[in-house]
């Protein structure tokens, strides 16, 4: 099979393996990730895999820098997928320093950035893709992606919206 071969994906699956990988880096940090998933498999419509770890890994690492530039006390990051309709939807929220609302719409386009070199950590460091990158790849599967108000206990939330599976259009 080709690797360029589109698939169904278990978003289910996707972050939880996702979280098993991180596991450890988390624990050390002192971050605490928690998911929160609705019923598995939440089949994607046909797309490459690398394209869901990319908006996983894009929206964690924006809450990673986040909650270490809030320094608060217990850093959480949650990561929740379920179904909507027609969509599987990707929520990454986290307890940090928040998105501004009057930056909300322009954090997706190209080289907006929040961090800067005066961030005391490579990690803070952004180009400004990351969310570009998420919303591309949300679009060219029928779906969005936006920030949303967090929820409660939470300081910011980015959802990723994309096309579910559908047995009379998709393929396995």
């Amino acid at each position: 099979a080709s690797t360029r071969e589109l698939k169904t994906i278990s978003a289910t699956g996707v972050v939880t393996e996702f979280r098993d990988r991180l596991a450890s880096y988390f624990e050390s940090s002192g971050v605490m990730l928690e998911l929160d998933l609705g019923a598995p498999p939440l089949r994607t419509c046909p797309m490459h895999r690398s394209e869901l770890d990319s908006v996983l890994f894009n929206l964690v690492i924006n809450s990673l820098k986040a909650v270490r530039r809030a320094r608060t006390e217990q850093q959480r990051i949650r990561i929740s997928a379920d179904l909507d309709g027609d969509h599987v939807v990707i929520v990454v929220s986290d307890n940090g320093t928040g998105i501004e609302r009057s930056i909300r719409d322009r954090v997706f386009d190209a080289f907006f950035t929040t961090t800067g070199e005066d961030d005391d950590d490579t990690l803070v460091t952004g180009t400004g893709l990351g969310l570009k990158i998420v919303a591309y790849i949300a679009t060219a599967y029928g779906g969005s992606a936006r920030v949303l108000d967090p929820p409660e206990g939470m300081k910011a939330a980015v959802e990723f919206r994309m096309r579910a599976y559908d047995a009379k259009v998709d393929r396995l």
